[in-house]
């Protein structure tokens, strides 16, 4: 607990512990209407709780969205990506509740539009998670 001039405020630390072996990274996070978080960034590894099913295993980093109830408990997540690297980097909502996450890709192939060997962004609306 800190207090500062006289009144408590709380901090409420949730932590979840990724256990895959390569590389995970929340870079956004909202609260949804219903309460929970959605989480968006990206994972490179293979296994674990956010293994990434697209590319070869080797370069590659797919982008991810995951929810977590306010308790932090896992409640789903999503991957998309290809041979490449895909990464959301922001993440918003609309007034209605959607999810709307924008951020970049290099895949040639895979879930997203393949580029055309350059860096292009992407932004896509997430109506439910």
């Amino acid at each position: 607990m800190a207090v500062r001039e006289g009144r408590a405020s709380y901090i409420l630390l949730v932590w979840y512990q990724l256990d895959g072996t390569g590389m995970e990274a929340f870079l956004g996070l909202v609260r949804l209407p219903s309460g929970d978080l959605a989480a968006i960034g990206a994972t490179s590894s293979r296994d674990g709780d956010f293994a990434a099913p697209y590319g070869d295993g080797r370069a590659s980093t797919d982008s991810l969205i995951t929810r977590i109830s306010p308790d932090g408990t896992l409640q789903d997540s999503f991957h998309s990506g290809g041979k490449g690297k895909d990464i959301w980097t922001d993440v918003a909502l609309t007034k209605e509740g959607e999810i709307i996450v924008v951020g970049y890709t290099d895949s040639i192939n895979g879930t997203l539009r393949p580029t055309c060997g350059s860096r292009d962004p992407v932004i896509a609306f997430v109506p439910s998670l």
